[in-house]
């Protein structure tokens, strides 16, 4: 199997001049976790992460609607091709520590994403050549190399954690929930 058959091909997508308000916005409204950067003629610029957007709001100080994505996306990143193995996609993940890589063709143009949670469906749906358990062990395999990963390159310390029957009051300048969600 390849990732063409596999990969997400409708893609939710930011552009390089979009403000972090634009791109928060697209994130929140299609339920998207990250979304990748498209320069003027389409071709792959970068991604974007609600993460990233929070990042840069909350601890860089940036303001929503005068930073563009351009400012904060992340520049450096792997990517597949649509006629390469989903073994090969998953060894970038594990190397790089990605849950999602966009897909770009020959000329740089994103075509699809492809994330973990495709292959896991890609498995459930029997459409895995090894057996359901060595599929499922070698994605196991995936997460946890792509979860290693990410812990050796997090954001740096964590604030202490709140006990849930006490909140406290929220940090400075922070927004208050009023969704039903705790704060914090």
């Amino acid at each position: 199997m390849f990732v063409r058959d596999v990969m997400q091909g409708l893609v939710r997508t930011c552009r390089t001049e979009d403000s972090l308000a634009e791109a928060a916005q697209l994130l929140w409204e299609h339920d998207c976790e990250c979304a990748p950067v498209v320069d003027a003629t389409g071709r792959l610029a970068g991604m974007i992460t609600d993460r990233d957007v929070c990042k840069a709001v909350y601890a860089s100080g940036h303001h929503h609607g005068d930073t563009t994505v351009a400012e904060i996306m992340e520049r450096d990143i792997a990517t597949a091709r649509p006629d390469e193995s989903l073994t090969s996609v998953q060894m970038t993940m594990r190397q790089r520590g990605a849950r999602r890589l966009p897909v770009v063709d020959d000329r740089g143009q994103l075509v699809g994403l492809i994330g973990y949670d495709d292959l896991c469906r890609w498995i459930v749906d029997g459409g895995a050549v090894l057996s359901l358990h060595d599929a499922a062990t070698q994605l196991v395999a995936t997460i946890a190399a792509i979860d290693r990963v990410r812990a050796k390159v997090g954001p740096g310390p964590l604030p202490p954690l709140r006990a849930p029957s006490s909140p406290g009051p929220s940090p400075a300048g922070a927004p208050s929930s009023t969704n039903g969600i705790a704060a914090g």
